[in-house]
């Protein structure tokens, strides 16, 4: 990422690949791995990851997807461009392959968009495409663990019952979807 105040926890939920010895090779003191002892769920993956760090702001990157260079410059940028009081986290348009095809999901409906996404009018592609304010999770919360699927779309219904929802409509984040996702 082109954003230089970055920390990044690589959470294992006890995974059954490599991970862990891949992201131990990476020499970057910006880089921690934490190995949980038993498979707890997304959720708690999650929140694990929340609690350790110490940023203003809190994204979320799930193992199968990436981010071009400059998603999180421009959700910053975004998010310091509003009212703090109602807008605290952003998602960014993305890129997703899918039956062997990419198709880009732009994102232009913002704020309150429970409707839309109720409907499922919308894609948010939460797991990978969001940016929040830690000060909005501290005001609801973590992440509910006993949602064992659809964990983001429940975190942020919670979150637009008190805040506004910013997208950006560049897509920033690829989304590489699994027959069975």
């Amino acid at each position: 990422q082109d954003y230089p105040n970055i920390e990044i926890f690589v959470v294992d939920d006890c995974s059954t690949d490599n991970t862990v010895d891949i992201v131990s090779k990476i020499n970057n003191n910006r880089i921690h791995i934490i190995k949980h002892k038993e498979n707890r769920n997304g959720s708690a993956a999650r929140n694990t990851g929340i609690r350790a760090s110490k940023g203003k702001y809190i994204a979320f990157l799930d193992d199968d997807d990436e981010w071009k260079t400059n998603k999180i410059s421009m959700q910053v940028k975004c998010l310091e461009e509003r009212d703090s009081s109602v807008w605290k986290a952003v998602v960014v348009s993305h890129s997703i392959l899918s039956n062997g095809r990419w198709r880009d999901v732009i994102l232009k409906k913002e704020g309150d968009i429970r409707k839309e996404i109720f409907l499922m009018q919308i894609s948010l592609a939460a797991g990978s495409s969001l940016l929040i304010s830690r000060d909005a999770i501290d005001d609801i919360g973590l992440f509910n663990e006993e949602y064992v699927r659809h964990q983001d779309m429940e975190f942020i219904l919670r979150y637009l019952r008190k805040y506004k929802l910013a997208t950006l409509p560049e897509p920033l984040s690829i989304i590489h979807g699994h027959s069975g996702n």
